[in-house]
């Protein structure tokens, strides 16, 4: 028997019908993991001559940042932040360039962005806002996902129209991708006008904010600061580094501590409190963050590569040592918390409304304002 064209088509297409699998709710959709929401934060720091001041407010007050924005939600998600650093202007950095250097990609390693923080140092220079803003838009991992907040803030004092790239050009390109460009100026706000810091901020839909970056925040000393620091000690035994990274993990931690203690006493003890927060994860170098994404990783991984107590033990002993160490740092970071709680209380009854013009001040609350427009809470 020979089937007309349309027959055959449509017999064809009943016969593909029939052995399709039946349409079936996935019993499991229901519960299937949706990517968290993602607040990605790219700071692009002057590093010319004069700027020494912002370079310090921004490697004393991240921890303080980060604990500002980090309690942050998406459709009852919690969010995960992602912070990139970029260094321009500096006359060190090559003219190929463009007297930049992306300092360190988007990520969640926190400790990774604070030690970059501390070795950034100040020289003369031609300071490009275009061409950097472009770098970062273009070389930068930016999420494509609908439930992000996406960030560039860019701080210097020079007038913001200089190099090779125009800025209307950078900012159209960064807004392609759905990032707010917001402008810090270092200095008062005649001055930003002057200098045009305020037209990259409104073609990049984002802010303008003007810090004195040579303020300091006050240092002031709580009863419960002793006690913070007996905890953040312990918070670090609660650790358990492997593979290539582990040692080099545990002792940048541990050196990040004594370097932001040294540089200012508030800011470590900030630290701590995000330490003892959801923002600070550490999986690509310690069991316990891992073993919270990938509860079985202890199988793939050989004997040589976890610390010597842990060679001897068979998996099951393994898994034992690390939800003890998980359950252990849990009941320390919720003591971190109460006590940080109690020393911001003691604080603010001690010190009047503190409304410097500092980046800790200004930068977070903007983050805020923009987030809630995309329904973020906090």
């Amino acid at each position: 028997m020979h089937l007309k064209p349309q027959a055959f088509l449509l017999a064809l297409a009943l016969s593909s019908f029939s052995f399709a699998p039946a349409t079936k709710a996935d019993p499991g959709h229901k519960h299937r993991r949706v990517a968290p929401p993602t607040v990605q934060l790219a700071l692009l720091l002057d590093t010319s001559n004069s700027m020494d001041g912002l370079i310090h407010q921004a490697k004393t007050e991240l921890w303080s940042i980060v604990n500002e924005i980090g309690s942050a939600t998406l459709g009852g998600q919690d969010a995960t932040i992602e912070v990139a650093l970029y260094e321009y202007g500096k006359a060190s950095l090559s003219a190929e360039s463009g007297y930049l250097r992306m300092v360190a990609p988007l990520t969640t390693d926190l400790d990774l962005i604070s030690e970059k923080l501390y070795s950034l140092s100040t020289n003369g220079g031609e300071e490009y806002a275009g061409q950097v803003i472009a770098h970062a838009s273009n070389h930068l991992e930016w999420t494509s996902q609908t439930n992000a907040y996406r960030a560039i803030f860019i701080a210097g004092n020079e007038p913001f129209d200089q190099g090779p790239i125009h800025f209307s050009g950078a900012i159209g390109g960064a807004r392609e991708q759905n990032i707010v460009v917001n402008t810090i100026h270092c200095g008062d706000e005649r001055a930003a006008f002057d200098g045009g810091w305020h037209k990259g901020a409104r073609l990049g839909a984002g802010s303008l904010l003007t810090i004195n970056h040579n303020a300091q925040k006050l240092d002031i000393q709580t009863p419960y600061d002793d006690d913070i620091y007996k905890l953040n000690q312990e918070l670090n035994d609660t650790y358990i580094g492997y593979g290539t990274r582990g040692r080099s993990g545990a002792a940048r931690q541990k050196s990040q501590d004594a370097g932001v203690k040294k540089a200012k006493r508030s800011a470590s003890l900030e630290r701590a409190k995000t330490k003892a927060g959801k923002h600070y994860k550490n999986s690509s170098w310690d069991l316990v963050d891992k073993m919270e994404e990938d509860a079985e990783v202890l199988g793939s991984l050989p004997a040589e590569s976890l610390p010597q107590p842990m060679r001897r033990m068979n998996n099951k002993e393994r898994k034992k040592f690390v939800a003890e160490k998980a359950k252990r740092r849990k009941k320390i970071q919720a003591k971190l918390l109460k006590m940080s709680e109690k020393r911001e209380s003691y604080i603010k009854k001690k010190q009047k409304s503190d409304t410097e013009s500092r980046l800790d001040n200004e930068l977070p609350s903007k983050v805020k304002s923009q987030m809630k427009k995309l329904n973020f809470k906090f």
